[in-house]
C-alpha cells in the first residue's frame, strides 16, 4: 500500500486561542485513497504550529463534510457529524526543548482505519485545542 503524505495549512488569526477552540476551518484532505471509496491507514499525524497556541490539539476526522465550527470559536460538532466520526489522534506533548516558536507535536503509530465516503478519496477532519 503507497504511503501519502500531505500537508495543510490552516487558516487562523491573531486571538488567543481558548481551550476546546476549533482551529481553523474544516481541513479536507484529498488522495487520502487509492480509488474512490477505499480507505486506508493513518500510521501517525504530526503538527507544527509557527506560534504558540496550544500545549495540545485533537484532529478529529470524518468521511464527509461536516458542518464546520468556525475559527477560534467553541469546538461544537453535532450530534449527527459526530456519529460519522472515524476516530481521532491527541496531539499531547511538545519536545521538552522547543522553542518559543516553531513547536511540532507528532504521534506515531496512530493505527487508525478509515474508509473514504463511496465516490470520494478525500477525508475530512477538524482540529480542537486541548
Amino acid at each position: 500500500m503507497p504511503i501519502v503524505t500531505t500537508t495543510i495549512q490552516l487558516a487562523t488569526d491573531t486571538a488567543a486561542y481558548a481551550v476546546g477552540d476549533a482551529v481553523g476551518g474544516l481541513i479536507e484532505i484529498p488522495g487520502m485513497a487509492r480509488a474512490v471509496g477505499l480507505g486506508g491507514i493513518i500510521q501517525s499525524v504530526t503538527l507544527m504550529e509557527d506560534t504558540v497556541q496550544a500545549a495540545s490539539a485533537t484532529l478529529f476526522f470524518f468521511p464527509d463534510r461536516i458542518t464546520q465550527t468556525a475559527n477560534n470559536a467553541a469546538y461544537a460538532p453535532s450530534d449527527v457529524d459526530m456519529r460519522t466520526c472515524l476516530g481521532f489522534v491527541a496531539l499531547t506533548s511538545y519536545p521538552a526543548t522547543a522553542p518559543t516558536l516553531n513547536q511540532i507535536a507528532t504521534a506515531p503509530n496512530v493505527g487508525l482505519a478509515y474508509q473514504c465516503k463511496a465516490g470520494s478519496t478525500t477525508l475530512f477532519a477538524q482540529l480542537q485545542t486541548n
